[in-house]
Formats: C-alpha cells, structure tokens, sequence
C-alpha cells in the first residue's frame, strides 16, 4: 500500500507539472502573438520582416531591446 500510496503522488506530481509547463507554453505564445501584433502596428511590418530574416543578427536584437525599453516591457532575454 506504501508503495501505491508513493506511485499516486508522483503521479500527482507529474499531472501538476505537466498542467504548469502548458500554461507557461501558452504565455509564451501569447506573449510572441502580441510582440509581432505590436511590430507590425508599430513598424509597418518592417521589424519584424527583420526578425524573421535574420533573427540573431546583432542589429535587430539591438532593435527588439530598444523597442522593448521604449514601450516600457523590459527585455523578454
């Protein structure tokens, strides 16, 4: 009986776990979602054609931190 008792805890722990890792995937989608609505409303569209074309290109990772500290965000790194 210990050891079904154990088994159904880490069980419990893993449905917790699992449940938490979605949420934070969904944040973060989100939290994606709404950067490339705000790029496009904001730029044109530009930033972000930047982005996607070269997207750890030290100018447009100087872009994303400069249009994060202008729109008072913080840096997402």
């Amino acid at each position: 009986m210990k050891i079904d008792k154990e088994i159904e805890e880490i069980e419990s722990v893993i449905a917790r776990t699992s449940k938490k890792i979605l949420q934070l995937e969904n944040r973060l989608a989100q939290r994606e979602s709404r950067k490339r609505l705000r790029d496009r409303k904001l730029y044109g569209g530009e930033i972000l054609k930047l982005r996607e074309e070269y997207p750890d290109h030290p100018i447009v990772l100087m872009l994303d931190r400069i249009m994060d500290k202008n729109n008072g965000e913080g840096s997402d790194q």
